[in-house]
Formats: C-alpha cells, structure tokens, sequence
C-alpha cells in the first residue's frame, strides 16, 4: 500500500469494523476470528496488501496466513476500544505490514551465577533488569493476552542476572512464512527427516557464538573450587523474542525453572519470614579480569576467527557443547575440541598416508601431541594431553577402571581454552596470507 489517499480509504473502512470489534473480549478473538467482522478485517488486509498476504497455489489470497497473522497482531496490541486506540491501533498494523526488517532478543538467565559485572560485546550483554525493564523486553503484556493462564512471575526473573544477545533479522516476503508457522506448500515430503545435520545448533546460532566468546575466557583460574565447578553460571534456556507483532509469541519458561533457595528474612513489621531467593553459587572472587578481557576488539577477533582458513569451527562446537554437558559429556567435548582444533584427517590415513615424523610413534596421538606442544609452546601440556587422550581412548573402548579425576576434567578444559585461543591469534594474525589449514598444522608436526 502506498500513497495517503489509499492509507485514507484503509482506515475509514476499517474504523467501522473495529467499532464492533471492540465489544469483544481477548479470549473471544480465537474463536471469532474465522467470521465476520473479524474476517472482514482479513479481506481488506488480503486487499490493500496483496504482496505480503501472497497466494496459495489455486492463485487466490492466501486468506489463512493473513488470518493467523491478524490474531497475532490484535494479541500483540490489544483489540483498540473508542477512536483514539483504533487510530493508533490502525498506525500499528500499517506499519507491521509495511516492516521489512526488525531486531529479535534472545533472553538466557544466568542461573546460579553470583552479583556479575556488566559485560559488553558486539550486540551481546551481561547485566541485570528490573521488572519493568524485563517486562518490555519479553513483551509482558503480549503474553498475558496470549496466554491468559500464563504463570510467569517477571519480578521473580528480574532477581537473576541475564545473557541478552540481539540479532538483526529481515522479514520474509509473505505472511505465510513470515507468521511463525510456514508455507505447507514448500513442505518436502520426500526429505530425509531423520538426517543429521552436523552444525545444527539447539540454541540460536548467535546464543552459542555469545557463549563461546564468554567460555574461552579463563573461569577456571577464578574460581575457589574449580575442581568442583569451573562455570560461573548455567544456562538452562533461551527465549526468544520476535519484533514481529503479525507472528506467534513463544511461550515464556517459568521462573521456577531455576535455581532457588529458602531464605529467613523479615517482613514489613519485623517478623521473621521465609523466602525464595535465587541459589547463588558464590563460587568466584572476582570477576573483573574476565570483564577486562572480554573487550569489543577481542569479540570481533573471535568471530573473524571462526572463518578463516586456519580455524576449524567444529571446536567452536565442541566448546560450547562442552560448556552445556557434565561429567564424562563435558570431559569428551573438552578433548573433542582439541582433535577438531589441531586434528588433521590426514593423521588417520585420509587422502594417503601422513608424512613420517622423528621418533618411534608415528600416530594421530603422537602428532596431536606435538601440535598442541608447537602451539602454546608448552611440552608438558602435549604430554598432558596425551595422558587425557590416553583416558578418553580407555573409556570409550571399555578398558576405563574407576572414575575420571577431577584434575583430568579440568586439565581438558583448560587445554582445550588454551588450544583455541591460540588458534584464534593465529587466525588473526594469518588473515591476510593464503596459508591452508593442512599446511599451518604441518607446519608444527607433519
């Protein structure tokens, strides 16, 4: 739609239908929806905006798309009562269906984390919020309109500190896509739906690369008990807020999804009562080295990174992944992490056989060894590793006696943050040169 005068002739005929809107209430709107009035509204939008509406394949407006993305829209704004909110709610729905491009929030609660300094890098964010900030940003009000059974305590949220990480999106062509729910006509019956997709993420791409840059940061050294836990929070869930008012909120998780604890406090007359609280691990010291480490430069260093030439993203994953495990989980991704990092296929005989290297150990081990030794310019580390590799090796071919040590646990984690953020250097001090992966890696062990 263009031009005042057509904007003019949607609103005038669009106020009417809303006068008889308005005379019904949230829950109603589900169930009024696939009639008249409200399915008046879904005509005219079919009408003034035929691109966004789109068709289906008999080549008429695809009316159903139009319509879920109408009750998306009155749930995000409210059903307008008296002129002025139909006036405004009319603004609103123009100028939803005229956007192109918005910016999605992504909220992870940073469950049993202690008082964390502010962090800032790239569109990512630690920090705290008060309810009402907390409450923009989920879009509070949306929701309750959504879910009138919706349980979520905001203020009890507003207790924890917070992972926000914001990521530009661009709005699909048609409604059909663009509504939370997608086209049946691009529905391929014929795909592999049990294929695995290698790099898939459980969380939003943009969440894991924020957490990858928080975990390659050294925790373990801050930490009292780092034997016991090297974290300084967990993160049990993303959600994920859609600028998108034509589409369907998610529903929100509850605040007793994390951690709380029972506190003795006193009331408003000075009577002893128990409380929640959030569980707090009050396993860290200080936080500010890692705030000072974490600058915007080395933010922008870490996403270069991961595409140059030298650099295997599948460490990336293994990181993140073994930020999000425990126990043996945690100890494999930590050491898978390292294999992806400095492993090359060549090592067990991919593409022919590797070049022969001094000495009588001649395998992917040794040579996994060795590049981790030429790269932090540590042998003792190479060897440690070896000794973790030798672990991992007797675990997963039944030969392991007893438990995995501690120390073994956090040995692979810090080899593994070492390993990485050498590379990463390396990434970056390589990227203007032609050098491949193989020939990097050759470089320090054949």
């Amino acid at each position: 739609m263009s031009g005042t005068n057509t904007l003019g002739v949607f609103k005038a005929r669009l106020v009417p239908i809303l006068e008889i809107i308005s005379n019904l209430n949230q829950r109603q709107l589900h169930d009024a929806s696939k009639q008249p009035p409200f399915s008046d509204i879904v005509q005219l939008c079919a009408e003034f905006f035929p691109a966004l509406v789109g068709t289906i394949r008999s080549g008429t407006p695809d009316l159903e798309s139009a319509r879920f993305s109408l009750v998306n829209f009155f749930d995000a704004v409210g059903i307008p009562r008296g002129w002025e909110e139909a006036d405004r709610f009319i603004d609103a729905l123009v100028a939803s269906f005229s956007q192109r491009h918005g910016e999605v929030i992504h909220l992870c609660p940073l469950d049993l984390a202690d008082d964390l300094p502010n962090i800032q890098f790239g569109l990512c964010e630690i920090r705290t919020f008060n309810s009402k900030e907390l409450s923009d940003l989920m879009q509070y009000e949306r929701l309750k309109r959504r879910f009138p059974a919706l349980q979520t305590d905001i203020a009890q949220l507003s207790y924890f500190n917070w992972l926000l990480v914001r990521e530009p999106v661009t709005f699909a062509p048609t409604l059909s896509h663009r509504g939370g729910f997608g086209s049946l006509w691009d529905f391929d019956l014929n795909q592999d739906f049990g294929a695995i997709k290698p790099f898939s993420t459980t969380w939003p791409k943009v969440v894991d690369d924020a957490v990858y840059a928080l975990i390659l940061q050294n925790w373990e050294d801050y930490a009292q008990h780092r034997n016991y836990n090297w974290r300084a929070f967990q993160i049990p869930w993303v959600y994920t807020v859609t600028p998108d008012r034509l589409a369907a909120p998610a529903f929100p998780p509850s605040h007793e999804t994390l951690s709380w604890q029972t506190q003795i406090g006193q009331d408003g007359v000075g009577q002893d009562v128990e409380m929640e609280v959030p569980l707090r691990l009050n396993a860290f010291e200080d936080y500010n080295p890692i705030a000072n480490e974490l600058t915007e430069s080395r933010w922008q260093e870490i996403v270069s990174a991961t595409s140059a030439p030298i650099f295997n993203p599948t460490a990336a994953h293994f990181m993140v992944r073994a930020f999000r495990n425990t126990g043996i989980d945690e100890f494999l991704s930590h050491i898978s992490a390292v294999e992806a990092a400095v492993g090359l296929g060549s090592d067990f005989g991919i593409g022919g056989r590797p070049p022969r290297i001094p000495g009588k150990q001649q395998g992917a081990t040794a040579r996994l060894r060795r590049r981790i030794a030429g790269l932090l310019g540590d042998i003792a580390a190479g060897a440690r590793f070896e000794e973790l590799f030798s672990v991992r090796s007797a675990y997963l071919h039944g030969r392991l006696e007893g438990s995995i040590a501690s120390r073994d646990r956090v040995d692979a984690r810090i080899i593994a943050r070492r390993v990485v953020n050498v590379l990463v250097d390396a990434s970056i001090a390589s990227a203007n040169a032609t050098l491949s992966r193989e020939s990097f890696l050759s470089l320090i062990c054949p």
